[in-house]
């Protein structure tokens, strides 16, 4: 049975395509893992010119209530704006940001299929601003007092960072689980750009060595490398400096900014904004987990 949204789906790629006839939506399925936004995979069909067309498409709509307030224009400008370059991302389609199509604002992309992005398999087989930002998210939704993260940003304000190298597109939450990769550990693709900004590429670096991403509780950061391999890799690709003190400073932040997805998590969850059971089971798995990794970085573990 087709998902309820495939034929109001349908009806808003009949509108953006207008020599298509009969256009369909087939094999409509939600992809579980994303918080900040509902994604689906379906498959649109329509005629155009006598041909048939087939294409495999992506549906990343707001929900309710999300772990991350974020814009989707965003989201969708950074993909453009690295689409055909050397960063592989999805082909971006349509952006729809008013409410009235689907309900709420949504884009709509070319899918990457064929690959992974699961963040077990490998296992298996800021600034002063950017700080403000997540603590201003932590007091708003905090649902219980947040002792450690309080400590961490006190120490990050009393220690501020020395000034960035170079300034570069940040992603925001780039980590095991938010790439497309191949059996041979190629990467096809980048997703989840909702966080990009212009910042220190040491913030990039810092969220993928959060000790919450060694999936299988051992020392591999992201399930691929140990912390000191990963950094070397990082500095020979960029051609930067990893700074002891710099790096220190940006892991410290990532643990601020990760409690504050975490505990926006549960808020939403608690207040009945939004029941997706990913919410609360992020913050169930991760909340105890992002205070011990701020401890372990404060040397207090």
């Amino acid at each position: 049975m087709n998902h309820p949204l495939a034929p109001r789906v349908a009806a808003y790629l009949a509108g953006k395509l207008p020599g298509a006839r009969d256009v369909a939506v087939e094999a409509m399925e939600r992809i579980s893992g994303g918080a900040s936004r509902e994604t689906y995979r379906f498959v649109a069909r329509w005629t155009e010119a006598g041909q048939a067309h087939e294409r495999r498409m992506i549906l990343r709509r707001d929900p309710p209530a999300s772990l991350i307030d974020t814009e989707r224009r965003i989201e969708f400008e950074a993909y453009r704006a690295f689409f055909g370059s050397a960063v592989p991302v999805p082909e971006m389609l349509f952006l729809e940001e008013g409410a009235g199509p689907l309900d709420h604002p949504f884009f709509i992309a070319a899918e990457i299929a064929g690959f992974q992005a699961s963040p077990q398999l490998p296992f298996e087989s800021g600034d002063a601003a950017a700080l403000d930002y997540w603590e201003g998210v932590i007091d708003e939704d905090e649902l219980s007092p947040q002792p450690i993260i309080r400590a961490a940003i006190r120490w990050l304000r009393a220690n501020p960072p020395p000034p960035a190298q170079k300034i570069s597109v940040v992603h925001g939450d780039y980590r095991t689980g938010n790439f497309l990769y191949d059996t041979n550990g190629d990467i096809h693709g980048i997703l989840d750009w909702e966080m990009s900004h212009l910042g220190d590429p040491l913030e990039d670096l810092g969220w993928t060595l959060n000790r919450i991403w060694c999936w299988a509780q051992d020392d591999l950061r992201g399930a691929l490398l140990p912390r000191e391999e990963a950094i070397a890799i990082w500095e020979k690709a960029s051609g930067l400096k990893a700074d002891p003190a710099a790096l220190h400073w940006w892991e410290l932040f990532n643990c601020v900014k990760g409690q504050g997805i975490w505990v926006s998590s549960a808020k939403a969850w608690s207040d009945g904004q939004n029941k997706d059971p990913i919410l609360i089971v992020s913050s169930w798995r991760l909340l105890n987990a992002q205070d011990r990794a701020a401890l372990e970085l404060m040397g207090r573990l």
